[in-house]
């Protein structure tokens, strides 16, 4: 009796597994049914970075601070200064590069860039290991009144040099807000497309 029931078993939980699928499921395709409002669009407001829940290694801004000397202190200004900065004109300069329009007013364009920086990882050298300075930032892009129309998050990384600006902190974080303002662009153009 055993022989039916194990092939009766068996047929089961194959033809289960055959019209139920048995793969993961690609979080990217099943997205909302919604009409793409970037489609086509070229015009877009670009805010300043926004740092206030910024965690730096593992650390809440205040906390790290806590860590640091004075001189350390007023670098890291310098540094999220510079870091604004940097994002915004590798931001404006690939959007102009790939045909996109960035604005300087929210009120003249119906979408907005809003970057949030969620954490940094300061990287740096130690004898026998070199660590990267890693950032993560978070891009909504929200219509005229706030509400969001697409999010999503880069990355970006550099590793410690002796020689250049990777040899600092600072410097390492100033080339990665670079090159999240050159991916972020790339990104919206994609999103533009589809």
């Amino acid at each position: 009796m055993q022989p039916p029931f194990a092939l009766f078993a068996c047929t089961f939980i194959g033809l289960t597994l055959f019209l139920g699928g048995c793969g993961t499921t690609d979080n990217a395709q099943n997205r909302s049914t919604a009409p793409n409002a970037l489609r086509a669009q070229t015009r877009f407001a670009l805010e300043a970075i926004d740092m206030s829940n910024v965690r730096i290694d593992g650390l809440a801004e205040k906390e790290f601070l806590a860590t640091r000397q004075p001189q350390q202190i007023a670098s890291w200004d310098e540094d999220k200064a510079a870091m604004r900065e940097n994002f915004s004109k590798a931001a404006r300069d690939t959007a102009r590069e790939i045909g996109l329009t960035i604005i300087d007013t929210t009120a003249e364009s119906a979408f907005v860039i809003r970057p949030v920086l969620l954490s940094i990882a300061s990287g740096g050298y130690r004898p026998f290991m070199v660590s990267k300075s890693r950032v993560k930032l978070k891009v909504m892009v929200t219509d005229h009144s706030g509400k969001p129309v697409e999010e999503f998050v880069q990355e970006s990384a550099v590793a410690f040099d002796l020689i250049g600006p990777q040899a600092s902190s600072g410097g390492r974080l100033r080339l990665v807000a670079s090159d999240l303002g050159r991916q972020t662009m790339i990104r919206l153009q994609e999103l533009t497309k589809r």
